[in-house]
């Protein structure tokens, strides 16, 4: 984005084991189905 000034300060979102996880496998899925779908288009 243009113009915009970045804030580079990091913040840290406290995340229980289990949303990582879900988060991994949602990841997962999307290498496994979504990125050989898009490369067919």
């Amino acid at each position: 984005m243009k113009d915009v000034s970045f804030i580079g300060e990091e913040t840290k979102v406290p995340l229980s084991e289990e949303i990582l996880e879900k988060i991994r496998k949602e990841a997962e899925r999307g290498k496994k189905d979504l990125i050989p779908m898009i490369k067919r288009l």
